[in-house]
């Protein structure tokens, strides 16, 4: 974590597991959002109200408890993630203020914070694992276009954040990003933007599936974007997103589409290198 604390977490076998290039990742960069809005703000780190939606195992709402945050909740579909990060927190020697099982599209409730964190199903119908289990196929299938559970949350974020409030979200290159892209400049006009240390690549799926044959088709198609890293597997990008609400973001990144451009035209290194991000280091995979 930013602040030098090291949590580790267990991940549940048929669970979506915590990983570094999307899980881990949201946890940084939401401390350090934190961080950032206490310094734009002048409050401190144990005023703000911090919820984790979608939290599975819980790697950024517990990032943030033992960062200092004073409130922190975290929240599932799925009762079994739920009960996997009140695991972890225990693990951890960490308490949340709530963990619930709640559904974003169903369920309602009338808190506000300032900080909401969401790594939401982010796959697409026909890109799911043939073998995925029940709870897997729940924690991944966004949808036809991979949106659907991200899609609403950022259309009831605004209810549920205080004033100069975030949501950090992941967006991954499977998704159908254009949609994200135009929702965000509906609801957070001017005020998102992508955060610190992302895009991250992710070697994903062994270039040799029958699904990696797939995928490389819809790319073709210009329905998503992967690409064949040369080194025996499929990779993807994933960003994290900051979208503020009433209050213009502080620090300019790039757009999804500029981003998206550079890497298509120039190259993935390229880009990486013009952007100063870095790239996932050889030998650090994780596999779906």
């Amino acid at each position: 974590m930013p602040n030098g604390t090291n949590l580790q977490f267990v991940n549940r076998e048929g669970l979506y597991a915590v990983n570094r290039f999307q899980s881990l990742l949201l946890a940084d960069c939401a401390c350090f959002e934190a961080v950032e809005l206490c310094a734009t703000t002048g409050r401190r780190l144990q005023d703000l109200r911090a919820h984790e939606i979608c939290c599975g195992g819980g790697p950024a709402a517990l990032a943030l408890k033992a960062s200092g945050v004073g409130h922190v909740e975290a929240s599932d579909v799925n009762p079994q993630a739920v009960e996997c990060c009140r695991s972890n927190a225990e693990h951890n020697g960490l308490s949340l203020e709530r963990l619930a099982v709640f559904d974003v599209a169903r369920d309602s409730h009338d808190e506000t914070f300032d900080l909401l964190l969401c790594n939401a199903p982010c796959g697409r119908a026909d890109q799911m694992p043939r073998r995925a289990t029940p709870d897997i196929a729940r924690a991944v299938d966004g949808g036809e276009a991979g949106i659907d559970v991200t899609s609403t949350v950022m259309q009831r974020a605004a209810s549920w954040l205080r004033p100069a409030g975030r949501l950090v979200f992941v967006v991954t290159s499977m998704m159908d990003y254009r949609a994200v892209e135009q929702t965000l400049n509906k609801l957070f006009f001017r005020t998102w933007r992508v955060s610190i240390g992302s895009p991250l690549a992710q070697p994903f799926l062994p270039i040799g599936s029958e699904r990696a044959g797939r995928l490389l088709q819809q790319c073709e198609r210009g329905e998503l974007f992967v690409w064949d890293g040369g080194d025996g597997w499929l990779w993807r990008l994933t960003w994290i997103v900051v979208a503020a609400k009433d209050a213009p973001t502080t620090i300019g990144e790039l757009s999804l589409a500029n981003c998206w451009y550079d890497i298509r035209c120039e190259g993935y290194r390229n880009a990486m290198t013009a952007l100063g991000l870095s790239p996932a280091r050889e030998g650090e995979m994780w596999r779906e």
